[in-house]
Formats: C-alpha cells, structure tokens, sequence
C-alpha cells in the first residue's frame, strides 16, 4: 500500500505559497501591492496577485526567508527587529538579519506555525485579535496553539502531495477557516472536505469555487442560516453540494470525468486503473438511474494507492463517516450498482 506521508522540508522549501491563515481564511498580503520598503502586510481574501505569493527560501541554519513576489528584493519582516508582542509585520528589502528569519513549525493537521527569530522562536505571525475582516492586520504574538498563529500553505503550483497529506491529517478533525458540516441536518460534510483538500494542492478559488468566513460565531453548522451568518459562498455552492460540484467541475477538469459503475470496476479495475488518474484526484458517487449517472451522492479524496500486483486500485479518504485510506474496490463492493466519477486535475 503507498499512502500520503507527512511532508518533508523538501516539500515547501523553495517554492511559491499563498498562506491563508487557519482560523480567518484570509491571505498573508502585502497592502495595495505596494512593492516598496515598510509597506505593511495585513489579510485579504484570495485575489491570485503577486502581492499574495510568497517564496519559502531555506537559510541552510534551519530558519526560512520569506520573499515577496512583488519583487524589488521584499521580504516579510518583524518592524524594528522587536520581540514585542504585536511588533507590526511588513515587508522590507532583503538584509539577513534576524528579522527577516523564521522557522516553519508543522502541527498534525498539516496547518504551520511561522515562528519569528527575534523572539527566539517564542511569538509567531498572527493575524491579530481573531478578526475576520479583510484588510485586518498581521503582527507578532506570543505562540499559544490558537487557529489565529496557524496558516496553510497553499502552492502556488499543484503540489498532490500536500492535498492528499491535508486529507490524511484532517480526516477525523476539522480546521476552523472552514465550516464543520458533519452532521445529516445540514447534508454532509464530504464535498466541503474534498474543496479543502483540492485547495490545498494548489487548485485555487475561482467563480463560485470558493468559501470564506464572515465571522467566528458559528463552525459547527446544523442549519442554512448558521452558515450564511459566518461563511460566505456562493448559493448553490459548488464548494459543498456534491452534485453542484459535479455540474461545476466536469467542464473544469482535464478529461471531463472518467465513469463507471461499481461493478465494471470489479470486473475490470483497468476501467479506471488505466487512466490518468492519481493521488490527488477526486472520485464522486452518483445514483445509476437505468444505466445513466444520477443525483452524486458522496464526494472522496484519492490519498494513495494498493499495488500488490494483484489488487490494484486507488485509496480514498472522506468525511461525513470519517473514513481514512479505504479501497475504491471494497466500497464498489458495498455499492456495485452506484456510478463512479472521477474528476482528474
């Protein structure tokens, strides 16, 4: 069995980032795309701009740089070298002192803390007071393990492997810049999961692909309204109805969608095994209505693969059961009926 690991270093040094803070949503941005020294850097929802792309530059000292694609030689830095608690954080031209040094510490749900040297690694870059307003500013706190000092790397380029470890890491858990759907009330929680991990690949927000939180009032949803009070998409959203995924993303994808029943793929895994397909790809479930693809019902997560060289097939991970690496074969085997799509990026 080849699963997702745990990424290494290797994995987001020297490359480019957007960095969207785990509890807002929001993105580490620099203010009005100002390439110029002391412009400040605050939080503003995705917009694709070289004010938002940061490149992780290893020090060879176990700290990173983090430069700006604005150009110029910018790069995030602590105002005055301080340690203070809320010491402002802006963007400078490039000078190696330790202002400008960080270490990148990793957490279980694949979510980073960016540690400043000037603190001796004490404080962080936080996004300040837990606000959700875009525009709200990024300064340094003293680390506590709160959503608020977190940030997902999100490459700039497809990187499947950070999607899939995403996937692994979050399959029983949830990260707060995204609401917890996981409950029959609301309609599941599987779509919204798999829009997480595509993002975290490197498929980036676009049309009505997208989710961002107005506020911190409610992560846990149980109903429609608790979620428009604190989460902004789009209605119907793409992001976490499966069969508004479906309608948005099969004219997106590469290939359209690969389909087959669940038991064409059992009588012949090379239906699907012989296609393009790979860790980081997205296969839904539909109703089989007299032979044609109906209402898609679950939405899954490649995350590995099983290659004994007898039993190959793909290895999925979901939520709404939670469910880590299982079989694509063992669930055609508990719906051999249902339809398969499979979405490759």
């Amino acid at each position: 069995m080849t699963r997702a690991v745990r990424p290494g270093q290797d994995h987001y040094e020297y490359k480019w980032f957007y960095i969207k803070n785990a509890c807002t949503g929001q993105y580490m941005d620099v203010s009005g795309g100002v390439a110029q020294a002391g412009t400040n850097v605050w939080q503003y929802k995705y917009n694709g701009t070289d004010s938002q792309k940061w490149y992780l530059n290893n020090n060879g000292d176990g700290t990173f740089t983090l430069y700006s694609a604005l150009g110029n030689n910018l790069v995030l830095d602590v105002a005055d070298a301080s340690s203070a608690n809320q010491a402002n954080v802006q963007v400078w031209e490039y000078n190696g002192t330790d202002a400008q040094k960080f270490k990148i510490g990793t957490t279980t749900k694949n979510v980073y803390a960016i540690l400043t040297k000037v603190s001796n690694y004490e404080k962080c870059v936080v996004t300040e007071g837990s606000n959700c307003t875009e525009g709200h500013n990024i300064n340094q706190y003293e680390f506590g393990n709160n959503w608020t000092e977190l940030w997902i790397l999100e490459p700039v380029e497809m990187d499947v492997d950070l999607g899939a470890y995403y996937a692994t890491a979050n399959y029983n858990s949830f990260v707060e810049a995204y609401p917890n759907l996981d409950n029959d009330s609301i309609g599941g929680d599987c779509t919204n999961f798999v829009s997480q991990c595509m993002l975290a690949s490197g498929i980036h927000s676009r049309d009505n692909w997208y989710i961002y939180r107005k506020n911190l009032n409610y992560t846990e949803i149980y109903n429609v309204n608790q979620l428009n009070n604190s989460f902004e998409l789009s209605d119907p959203s793409p992001w976490i109805s499966a069969e508004q995924f479906k309608e948005f993303w099969v004219s997106r994808t590469t290939n359209g969608a690969y389909k087959a029943t669940g038991q064409q793929i059992l009588d012949n895994p090379d239906v699907v095994w012989s296609k393009p397909i790979t860790q980081g790809c997205v296969i839904q479930k539909a109703d089989n209505w007299l032979g044609k693809v109906g209402t898609v019902r679950h939405s899954m997560y490649i995350t590995g693969y099983l290659n004994d060289g007898v039993d190959n097939t793909f290895l999925l991970t979901y939520h709404s059961t939670n469910t880590l690496d299982k079989s694509l074969k063992d669930i055609c085997r508990q719906d051999p009926d249902s339809y398969y799509l499979i979405y490759t990026f």
